[in-house]
């Protein structure tokens, strides 16, 4: 072999083998590169779940720490984040719950829970680009603590339209006090044709439908995807019926009723161009309706109507008020009934509707509770809440407003129990 030949095997030999060396090293690269975008994707979707966890675990903090537990909302935090599959110590994971903040926007705001949630990742595939490190997310809530100027609550959590207002020239007035809806729907709160709502604020556990020739004005704001306000009468007992009283309706002329037990069909129906004064004391009508007619009057001071039923609960009676009818009721302002005027057994099925029906004048000073109920407001009833002056709640599964209407919440010395809605405002990604 010539030198030239040696010289030329000796160069594509080395040739070669530097190719082999330089596509082990490509295909490497590939993998990794290959490894990298995968990877990335996987961290990508671990730190919106992580993000995701930490906004649930300041809002639920923040919520323990204004309903009052100034002591456990750290744990309560903690047990949030977990539940979305980020538990503090497990897993080189870390769950920080501080209030005030340290750093950020928020630092020193002692109105403020900050969370902090740390994981680890450690890469693969491409491991050859980068090493180990920690995906976070922060989340801080402001605390709203307790705010009790609620007067009118939807009771239901699921349904929309669980607080509705419609028609035309429907104006509902709540003065100085909140229009509060549970339902997480996202048309929790529905408004229609040209009606219109003044409050202080609005409360809603999913969000709103309003059309575009309706008005909504919020003095406070109007908070949505906001957790549950509390049922202020849930812990009260409803009374079992006693012996029946021997007076039996229809009623007509002036008339004055004592307390007791009221039984049969038509036991409390008042007819129009009667009178009635109810004593002070517990009514309790067993299976039957509180129907008063139009042209109808009815007064009392110290009085709470109860509807219930000593047999099945479906044959509970409703409330119904016609139109042209005088009512002027004042709850007891203590006692297991303090505060509440009208109280409709809550075990009963929403088979029937309770009607506050068109051009009634009502006087309620005190709560209207009707907790399994839907109730339909219509035609231009008022309440006493006129200029805020006045103590009036409505709270029920459902209502349904058709007719104008005002409510105040003036009650400090009427015994009612006080609607807390206890809300955070979410601040993301800080």
């Amino acid at each position: 072999m010539s030198k030239s030949q040696a010289f030329l095997f000796r160069f594509s030999s080395d040739h070669s083998g530097t190719i082999a060396v330089f596509t082990a090293l490509s295909l490497t690269a590939l993998v990794g590169f290959a490894g990298l975008g995968v990877e990335t994707a996987q961290w990508y979707t671990t730190k919106r779940a992580i993000q995701a966890a930490a906004d649930d675990a300041a809002l639920s903090a923040a919520v323990a720490y204004g309903q009052g537990n100034t002591s456990g909302y750290v744990t309560d935090g903690k047990s949030v984040a977990g539940s979305n599959g980020f538990v503090d110590g497990a897993n080189n994971v870390s769950v920080s719950v501080v209030k005030p903040p340290q750093s950020g926007a928020y630092a020193n705001n002692n109105s403020a829970i900050q969370v902090t949630i740390v994981a680890p990742a450690k890469p693969i595939l491409s491991a050859m680009f980068i090493s180990d490190f920690n995906i976070s997310g922060t989340s801080v809530a402001i605390i709203n603590g307790p705010s009790s100027n609620g007067c009118v609550l939807a009771l239901n959590s699921a349904a929309a339209g669980a607080g509705t207002i419609s028609g035309t020239s429907t104006n509902i007035t709540l003065n100085h006090c909140s229009f509060d809806v549970n339902s997480k729907d996202s048309a929790a709160l529905v408004m229609s044709g040209g009606s219109s709502l003044s409050a202080a604020n609005v409360i809603l556990g999913g969000n709103d439908s309003i059309a575009s020739n309706a008005t909504l004005t919020a003095t406070d704001g109007v908070r949505t995807n906001q957790p549950a306000v509390a049922d202020p009468y849930a812990g009260r007992t409803i009374p079992t019926p006693g012996t029946c009283n021997s007076v039996h309706g229809p009623i007509n002329g002036t008339v004055t009723l004592s307390p007791g037990t009221y039984c049969g069909n038509n036991a409390f129906k008042i007819n129009g161009g009667a009178n009635v004064t109810l004593q002070a004391g517990v009514y309790i009508l067993n299976q039957t309706d509180f129907n008063i007619a139009g042209g109808a009057t009815i007064t009392g001071t110290g009085v709470t109507i109860i509807l219930t039923s000593s047999g099945s609960l479906s044959n509970t009676g409703n409330i119904i008020i016609n139109g042209g009818s005088t009512v002027n009721l004042t709850a007891p302002t203590s006692g297991p009934y303090s505060g509440m005027v009208f109280w409709q057994d809550g075990r009963a099925p929403d088979s029937n509707k309770d009607t506050f029906s068109g051009g009634s004048s009502m006087t309620i000073t005190g709560a209207i509770y009707t907790p399994s109920q839907t109730v339909s407001y219509s035609g231009g009833n008022g309440t006493n809440g006129a200029g805020g002056v006045g103590c009036t709640q409505l709270i029920a599964n459902i209502i349904n407003f058709s007719g104008n209407s005002q409510f105040a919440n003036n009650c400090s010395e009427v015994g009612t129990s006080p609607i807390v809605a206890s809300s955070s405002l979410a601040v993301l990604g800080q």
